[in-house]
């Protein structure tokens, strides 16, 4: 029993240290594909539909200045989510962005060519979509909302205030 343990440790240990390596190398080893991209034997390519959504969306959060301004814009547009096929057939994803989701597409590094890895960034073998002027101009912005928001926050005497809703989605 011990050795068996052993020996599922010893597996776990060199699938991590293969992928970590796989990242060094800017190689993609996995998971959702992100929208502007499709894989293609194991690699990213550009797809460049949705490559074009992909800029108009990092481009129109830096004429916003807000990512839930942006949410309400692509709702009105009617922009949604990358469609993935599930595992049983189904298929999943198509769905309104939510803030959560557009600030992670907003933070991606992919999008630049790059492949993030442990706090380490490693140059990625997929092409890039994005400018990298557009995309530091964006973390620009999004740090300073970031910062801005904090600021607020802990100023207000309320300290719950933004923070807790009620069943009808208001603060």
């Amino acid at each position: 029993l011990s050795f068996a343990q052993f020996e599922r440790e010893v597996i776990g240990e060199r699938v991590r240290d293969k992928i970590a390596a796989s990242k060094r190398r800017g190689i993609w080893v996995g998971g959702p594909v992100p929208l502007g991209y499709a894989a293609i034997n194991k690699k990213l390519v550009v797809v460049p539909e949705e490559a074009e959504t992909v800029r108009w969306i990092f481009n129109r959060y830096l004429e916003l200045g807000s990512v839930g301004l942006l949410v309400q814009d692509l709702d009105r547009k009617a922009i949604r989510t990358k469609r993935r096929p599930g595992a049983n057939g189904s298929m999943g994803g198509g769905v309104r962005f939510g803030v959560g989701m557009l600030a992670y597409l907003l933070k991606n590094r992919l999008y630049v060519g790059e492949v993030a890895y442990r706090g380490e960034v490693h140059l990625g073998e997929h092409d890039a979509i994005v400018e990298r002027s557009t995309f530091e101009a964006v973390q620009a912005r999004l740090a300073a909302g970031a910062v801005e928001r904090r600021i607020r926050l802990k100023s207000s005497p309320a300290v719950l205030a933004g923070r807790i809703h009620d069943d009808g989605g208001n603060r």
